[in-house]
């Protein structure tokens, strides 16, 4: 299980579909994403409530943690970095309301054929 450690939300992106988008400030070398943790980081009731409907309603979408990595998009220059074992780490300083990225390249199978 994909266990995310930051308070993100999934929210509509005009050109293609949706992201993940960070709702706190995250420094350089912080570890975001943790392969079999048993962390949660729900949102608090008050930034719920500060919500508009839509957001509100896709908040509520992903309860499941580790359907978080499901809006995690491919960036040729992201700002996370899979390539430890059982951690996502961000690469530098990412500032809240920013999309979370990644090279999703370092999520293929050992073995596997490059697309």
């Amino acid at each position: 299980m994909l266990m995310l450690l930051v308070k993100c939300l999934h929210l509509p992106d005009p050109d293609a579909g949706t992201g993940l988008y960070t709702l706190e400030p995250i420094r350089a070398g912080d570890v975001v994403w943790r392969f079999g943790s048993a962390a949660e980081r729900p949102l608090p009731a008050a930034t719920c409530a500060a919500l508009g409907p839509a957001q509100r309603r896709a908040a509520e979408q992903v309860a499941p943690q580790d359907v978080h990595a499901l809006a995690l998009r491919h960036d040729a220059a992201p700002n996370l970095d899979f390539s430890r074992p059982m951690v996502g780490v961000a690469l530098r300083d990412i500032s809240e309301g920013e999309e979370l990225t990644a090279d999703l390249s370092q999520f293929a199978l050992p073995g596997a054929a490059a697309a």
